[in-house]
């Protein structure tokens, strides 16, 4: 037969003041909350089609573009993946290349783009169409 170990009184108290601080730390480690800013697209669909409303240069750093279907009649969103559908106004983002202050995208208004989604309602271009 085994031999069981019984806890003193003042053992369980230990015991249970030990859990309950535990407790605490676990509950204060999950109050720390991520800066407002940057709020990844959780619950929004990650890709989109866009179309310019201003003009963007290769000097350009973010532009106002609108969402937009490819098509229409076949419930096209022009919201791509899984997920919630975002805001159609937003800001699209150009990509810096290697030398501060120039980027790689150019577009002008009425032209499409892909985009992936950041946070709210900021957009980074992955695609542009060609002149």
């Amino acid at each position: 037969m085994a031999d069981f170990n019984v806890l003193s009184e003042e053992s369980l108290l230990k015991l249970q003041r030990d859990h309950e601080l535990l407790k605490e730390q676990v509950r204060n480690l999950l109050r720390i909350q991520r800066p407002q800013k940057h709020i990844p697209h959780i619950d929004h669909k990650p890709a989109a089609r866009v179309i310019f409303n201003a003009t963007m240069t290769t000097t350009t750093a973010s532009a106002s573009c609108t969402i937009t279907a490819q098509s229409t009649g076949d419930n096209d969103t022009g919201q791509y993946g899984s997920g919630l559908l975002n805001v159609t106004a937003v800001t699209c983002h150009n990509m810096e290349t290697h030398t501060a202050g120039t980027y790689l995208f150019e577009a002008n208004i009425g032209d499409a783009g892909l985009a992936v989604h950041d946070w709210g309602d900021e957009y980074y271009l992955l695609q542009v169409e060609c002149p």
